[in-house]
């Protein structure tokens, strides 16, 4: 079944993927084959390299199957590992190739649709729509309440471009020195000074989550796995407009194609 819905979803959002086909007559509850799928190691640079592989285009093939999986199917693997995602040669381009959905999360609608508003307030910056998104996701954090605009930091780092190694530490270092610089400001706005009293107030100025719902996990860990690919195969690619993409598409087909706007004017 997850097989099937995948790769049926995938093929509909019109993506170039490949995701084994199960073999008629050979499928059980218990067990069940499928066709073997040529492909290598997906992060296998100096065949790609050979192959003349655009390493771009494909991992940018990669994060949209990885973004329609969760934002438009809302089915996805729970168990995410370099070794479920293969490279298939086609000429001069390289196919990625999908593996394993024994395991799988199931999003509800309602879920499905939390992670998109999620995703198209993190690409409008909007603190309000970003927390009510979060809200119901069900991810709550101790700054929530009084500090919103933070979790919007937060998600806005784990959803910034791709790229090489290095700009990746930076940006993850530039990130950590602002939270250590709004924790010196929340001291100083609680009257601490001294070592002694930023003792007691520490856990006043914490910030951790209180509320993280399982699905979330899964749905971070997935999501930073593919990161990680193109962080190998350094690739810059627009992450989080991929993704706003894939969630305004799961959105918008909660309509009807006839009352969607398909121009700016009526026709006459």
């Amino acid at each position: 079944r997850n097989l099937r819905e995948v790769r049926n979803g995938l093929r509909a959002a019109g993506l170039d993927v490949v995701v084994p086909q199960e073999l008629e007559g050979w499928v059980s509850r218990r067990a069940f084959a499928m066709d073997f799928c040529e492909g290598f190691r997906f992060t296998d640079v100096d065949r790609l390299v050979l192959n003349g592989v655009d390493r771009k285009a494909m991992a940018a093939r990669a994060l949209h199957a990885t973004a329609c999986q969760m934002m438009e199917i809302g089915v996805f693997n729970s168990d995410p590992h370099a070794g479920n995602l293969l490279s298939q040669v086609r000429g001069t381009s390289a196919i990625p190739v999908l593996l394993d959905f024994g395991n799988c999360i199931r999003l509800t609608q309602a879920q499905r649709l939390a992670y998109c508003r999620l995703l198209v307030g993190l690409s409008e910056a909007s603190v309000t729509k970003t927390r009510e998104a979060l809200d119901d996701v069900g991810l709550v954090t101790t700054q929530s309440k009084d500090k919103p605009e933070r979790d919007l930091e937060y998600m806005l780092v784990l959803f910034r471009d791709t790229g090489n190694r290095e700009e990746q530490l930076k940006g993850r270092q530039e990130f950590f020195r602002k939270r250590k610089e709004q924790r010196e400001a929340d001291y100083r706005a609680l009257g601490a000074t001294t070592k002694k009293e930023r003792k007691k107030l520490k856990a006043k100025v914490a910030r951790y989550p209180t509320q993280v719902p399982d699905e979330f996990i899964l749905f971070i860990r997935m999501m930073l796995l593919v990161r990680g690919l193109c962080t190998q195969l350094d690739v810059e690619l627009p992450f989080m407009q991929i993704f706003e993409l894939h969630a305004r598409r799961g959105l918008i087909a909660l309509c009807e194609s006839p009352s969607r706007a398909l121009s700016f004017l009526p026709a006459a």
